[in-house]
């Protein structure tokens, strides 16, 4: 926030916050940096963190992953770089949310867009994932009735997920 470079948290943090508690072991951040961006991001983070400007460098050039290590917890944070061309993220994005989450305030991802990143997930690993999917059937059965349904449904079907949705909230039961 301090640096002005747009993010939201996804991952099991967000699942964790809109579904069922489970325990994980990082943080998932999609972010929008851009290359002039990385000196302030690592001087602001480097007293804190592990992190390397050439690594974030790398991971924009590549458009990959790359992660940051809290010195003292060792916590590790994944940071996710968001092209132009990444629609879902970019949707993601538009329909972030402002939460508190007591110790201050950051951008999450909606519970839509969680269900449907972890639904993304979940077929790109082979639909084997019982994490995902676990995470998937916790957001739609906590969430019930205040999820934007046509929303999800418009996407997943956008996205070649409608079969995956329609199989969860089948699980999830009375969506």
């Amino acid at each position: 926030d301090t640096l002005k470079i747009p993010y939201y948290v996804g991952g099991g943090i967000a699942s964790i916050n809109y579904g069922e508690p489970r325990l994980t072991n990082d943080a998932d951040v999609a972010i929008r940096i851009m290359p002039l961006h990385i000196p302030q991001f690592v001087q602001a983070l480097e007293n804190d963190f592990v992190v390397s400007a050439d690594a974030v460098q790398d991971a924009l050039t590549r458009k990959y992953a790359f992660n940051i290590i809290h010195i003292e917890t060792t916590f590790k944070i994944d940071f996710y770089p968001i092209a132009d061309e990444d629609a879902m993220s970019i949707s993601a994005f538009a329909r972030r949310q402002l939460v508190d989450i007591g110790s201050g305030k950051i951008w999450m991802a909606s519970a839509e867009d969680v269900v449907l990143a972890k639904l993304h997930w979940f077929r790109k690993g082979g639909e084997i994932s019982e994490k995902q999917w676990r995470d998937v059937l916790g957001v739609l059965k906590v969430q019930g009735e205040k999820l934007d349904l046509a929303y999800l449904a418009q996407q997943s079907k956008h996205f070649g997920l409608a079969d995956l949705l329609e199989r969860a909230r089948d699980e999830a039961g009375s969506l």
